[in-house]
């Protein structure tokens, strides 16, 4: 006896294919979208999504200069041409930051750009999204910490590993003043 043949259709493997790349696009730390040539969304991550703030499967074939500039507060006739600029000179948007509306009060910052692709015979758009609320916070505690050695009465040193001074604080700076 043979074996028999597995017949696999053009459809199964189209689906198959589009759960492959969901998966891969939800295994990135970044937020993705992939648009049309008329810049409706037609795949995201669930990064992307939580950044743009709903369900993947709720941006589907909604327009993304429409969501962003709503989030960003910025015109969306803007962001399209962007957008297009983009498209036409096939080069990528550099990265961009903006802080992205979260909620009545707070906002979030997050650095965006597009590349373009190409995507079934046609020319689409992929946004990548990075939120940095990670990095603002850790600069601001860098700062904050910062602020506690220059304002302290006691004489701090930084020295590197060669004995270099790297750092004084004020009292230390005084301090080594009056030894001349």
């Amino acid at each position: 006896r043979k074996p028999k043949k597995r017949q696999t259709s053009a459809r199964s493997i189209n689906q198959s294919t589009a759960q492959t790349f969901t998966s891969l696009l939800d295994a990135l730390p970044f937020g993705v979208m992939v648009l049309t040539d008329s810049c409706l969304i037609r795949d995201t991550n669930a990064e992307g999504a939580r950044l743009l703030q709903h369900s993947p499967s709720g941006l589907i074939g909604k327009s993304f200069p429409d969501i962003w500039s709503a989030l960003t507060q910025s015109d969306a006739a803007d962001v399209m041409r962007r957008l297009d600029r983009v498209a036409m000179s096939r080069e990528p948007m550099p990265h961009t930051t903006t802080r992205l509306r979260c909620g009545t009060t707070g906002s979030i910052p997050v650095q965006w750009t597009c590349q373009p692709v190409d995507q079934d015979g046609g020319l689409g758009l992929v946004i990548s999204l990075r939120d940095l609320s990670r990095e603002e916070g850790l600069r601001e505690e860098r700062d904050r910490l910062a602020a506690i050695a220059e304002e302290t009465p006691s004489p701090i040193i930084e020295l590197d590993r060669h004995g270099q001074m790297l750092y004084a604080n004020p009292a230390m700076t005084a301090w080594l003043s009056t030894l001349g």
